[in-house]
């Protein structure tokens, strides 16, 4: 689809390059600019600036620059449209989207909405299962960590969770679609997930967009990520990194491990 050339230079005049981007990277006054480490490869120095007059921002190191549109498509993956659709909202400019857009936005919020109703069955199941917390704490994951990261169990069952998608009305075919259950020949449905320790996946964002499981016992494979979606495409999520983003901004590194 093609924004307006006018709605577009209206929401960038709206916008607040220091605003948005300090979200990102501490930035300190230098004059008229900003400047900070770079997001975008491993700065020491700081080598990145931001122009409010000029509306810009730009590295010294990797030569990566451009206007606040191009910043939030680099930093958080997203299309130019979402980029002006998220800007736009956040400072408070109508945009009106066409019909197939919104459709499919509508779309990926409804997926959101079905993976934060199977969490929450998740987690209920969880706290009634005490090998699954005996099991958590034999790993070094006590309660109040299990419940600050939002940790699940999905029963060993074939149905459990559908049947708790089927009494909140939600639609199958859409949960399937999110990665939760799979589809049966003659129309019914089984659960993706069975018997494991439910680790919640979130974008950037901070929206619930997939899980990880952990099988507890004997059984293969030991970990089973949920199928690729709409909204969730594995090799855009660096997991834990939404919880993680303000730390790495504060201390300047990053450290990743496996497992």
């Amino acid at each position: 689809m093609r924004i307006p050339d006018s709605k577009i230079a209206e929401i960038a005049a709206a916008s607040d390059i220091v605003d948005v981007i300090s979200d990102y990277v501490d930035l300190k006054k230098a004059g008229k600019d900003y400047r900070g480490l770079c997001p975008f490869h491993g700065d020491k120095d700081p080598s990145f600036y931001v122009s409010p007059q000029k509306e810009i921002f730009y590295c010294f190191g990797c030569q990566v620059g451009g206007s606040v549109f191009r910043f939030l498509m680099k930093i958080e993956n997203l299309s130019f449209v979402e980029a002006v659709q998220k800007l736009a909202e956040r400072f408070g400019v109508p945009l009106q989207l066409d019909k197939s857009y919104s459709r499919r936005d509508a779309k990926n919020q409804k997926l959101t909405e079905v993976l934060n109703v199977a969490l929450h069955y998740f987690q209920e199941r969880l706290q009634q299962d005490s090998n699954c917390i005996t099991y958590l704490s034999e790993r070094g994951v006590p309660r109040d960590w299990a419940e600050r990261l939002s940790l699940g169990f999905a029963p060993d069952s074939w149905n459990g969770l559908c049947q708790h998608l089927y009494n909140q009305k939600i639609n199958m075919p859409l949960a399937a679609t999110a990665g939760l259950v799979r589809a049966k020949s003659g129309g019914n449905y089984y659960d993706y997930f069975r018997s494991r320790v439910m680790i919640p996946i979130r974008s950037l964002g901070g929206d619930l967009v997939a899980f990880g499981g952990r099988i507890i016992g004997e059984g293969e494979p030991k970990y089973l990520n949920s199928p690729e979606s709409p909204i969730f495409r594995k090799r855009d999520i660096l997991f834990g990194l939404e919880s993680a983003r303000q730390a790495v901004r504060t201390e300047g590194c990053l450290v990743i491990v496996e497992g």
